[in-house]
């Protein structure tokens, strides 16, 4: 095992600043991010739209999103230009919000939409900042933070969502304040984020470095994923429609390895992309999305359906079916710091796996008592537990498993295949077995239709745990030393006249 010689550049106060930047940049984004689904109505009654043209507004935001991030953060990496990458995730959150806060018909709408897709850049460029600058535990402990601060923003965002449901103008509220939080953090962000570092040295012209077919390789599949699962639902899953968006998925994805492996610049390195701790990793992102994304949604609109016989919800307001759910988001930020700790030594393959163990008894508990409001918080913080667990090893995983000049494209593909395809996914599901499980002589979903999810929701998640128990056993040596099993970063003082090495992370497996 090579041992990687890390010179700590920042002081112990600065590093606790950095961090407290980069974590209200992420409420900036992650606050607003899940708070116009419910204000769709609203949206549709303004523009004098369909159901069908509200969702592509909430939509266009993903897509943008898998068009332009991993090649952004590409050039981020290959540039040294981390911290410019986060503002510009930054200003297009800004713009965008501007843009659709004030835009009177659809097409600038569309336009504002898109330019805040952008902004999922701030996450894995601030991360790949924080694993070129910080040394191991405070590392950890701030990729730990870094995940609880957008579960915490996306269930907040969701309780406030709810209070602006009877508001006619409720969704330009969200945008003007999708603008405002980023246009704080800026200043901030120019003051305190060091640049990163890990030179691969500086091409002369950028646009060369931008691998356009990989671009789109991967865009595709994602985008057409995500539409088959939101759509499937209405247009039926056996439509030629559906049926051709799966096999263009599977195509152009089949197209997309082959071509990466032959490409001089690729998007994306192929052999990274599919090592141990990769493709469990995305994997287990992708099924601990449809267990969170899911689990929120269906036990939210469980507590707001009248308790009548067949359905027996529990007749919850909108803004208290946000807070039951509230306890799974914002365990996250009691989790994600002890995971962060813990795993210097018990290795994060421990949590990558109990986590998805813990998430899948949430369901449980669910599944077999949800017949009052206080068994289904508790299943709610259990769930919590078990997706803070998730959510901090992933994270972890992408920065530290990887060499650091691939980190930030790698961790830009994350949140485009836990929250699109696996939350697309839960919603689909979720979508059809309420739809075949109906209380005859209404148009309520019956409690039958919440169990089966429940149950499909938890079985997805066992998939999940045993996926991730292939992570534990490759690295099974984490047991009998953390992550000294893994790549080690030795901690040098700090001299004003040293040189910085460009280093390389030693990739376990």
């Amino acid at each position: 095992m090579k041992e990687e010689s890390f010179e700590v550049r920042l002081g112990p106060g600065r590093m606790t600043v950095v961090t407290a930047v980069i974590l209200f940049a992420l409420l900036s984004y992650s606050l607003t991010s899940n708070m116009l689904t419910p204000l769709l109505p609203g949206l549709e009654k303004a523009y004098d739209v369909g159901s069908t043209t509200a969702i592509w507004i909430v939509l266009v935001t993903l897509l943008a999103g898998a068009v332009f991030v991993p090649s952004l953060c590409r050039l981020g990496d290959v540039f040294d230009a981390k911290k410019g990458m986060v503002l510009l995730g930054l200003g297009a959150l800004v713009a965008g919000g501007v843009l659709a806060a004030a835009a009177p018909g659809l097409p600038l709408l569309f336009v504002g939409r898109a330019l805040q897709g952008i902004g999922l850049l701030v996450f894995p460029m601030a991360a790949g900042v924080v694993n070129d600058e910080f040394p191991v535990l405070r590392r950890k402990l701030a990729m730990g933070m870094m995940s609880a601060a957008l579960f915490v923003g996306i269930g907040t965002g969701g309780v406030l969502a709810a209070l602006l449901v009877a508001r006619s103008d409720g969704f330009r509220l969200v945008f003007w304040m999708s603008a405002a939080l980023p246009f704080v953090a800026l200043p901030f962000v120019v003051a305190f984020l060091p640049r990163g570092r890990y030179s691969t040295g500086r091409p002369g012209q950028w646009w060369r470095e931008i691998d356009l077919p990989g671009a789109l390789g991967f865009a595709v599949p994602a985008i057409a994923l995500v539409i088959a699962f939101s759509k499937g639902a209405d247009w039926g899953w056996s439509s030629p429609a559906v049926v051709i968006l799966f096999v263009v998925a599977a195509a152009t994805f089949a197209a997309w390895v082959v071509v990466e492996r032959r490409v001089a610049k690729p998007l994306v390195d192929m052999k990274v992309f599919f090592s141990r701790p990769l493709w469990v990793n995305n994997s287990v992102a992708m099924l601990g999305g449809f267990g969170l994304v899911g689990g929120a949604v269906a036990t939210s609109t469980f507590v707001q359906l009248p308790p009548v016989a067949g359905v027996h919800g529990f007749g919850l307001s909108a803004v208290q079916g946000a807070l039951i759910i509230l306890p799974a988001e914002s365990m996250t930020l009691f989790v994600g710091p002890v995971v962060g700790y813990l795993s210097r030594r018990a290795g994060k393959g421990l949590f990558l796996t109990g986590g998805a163990v813990v998430q899948m008894l949430g369901f449980v508990l669910l599944l077999t008592a949800h017949s009052s409001t206080a068994a289904i918080v508790v299943a709610m913080v259990v769930v919590g537990l078990g997706s803070g667990s998730v959510a901090s090893s992933f994270g972890l995983i992408y920065v530290e498993d990887v060499p650091p000049e691939h980190v930030g494209r790698l961790f830009g593909i994350s949140p485009i295949l836990a929250n699109g395809v696996g939350g697309s996914l839960a919603g689909a599901v979720f979508a059809a077995v309420l739809t075949s499980h109906g209380v005859p002589g209404t148009r309520l979903p019956s409690e039958r239709g919440f169990e089966t999810f429940w149950l499909i929701a938890g079985a997805v998640l066992l998939v999940g745990a045993a996926i991730a128990s292939v992570y534990l056993v490759t690295y099974w040596a984490g047991f009998r030393g953390g992550d000294r099993a893994m790549a080690r970063r030795e901690r040098v003082l700090p001299t004003e006249a040293a040189n910085v090495p460009a280093a390389t992370a030693d990739q376990a497996g």
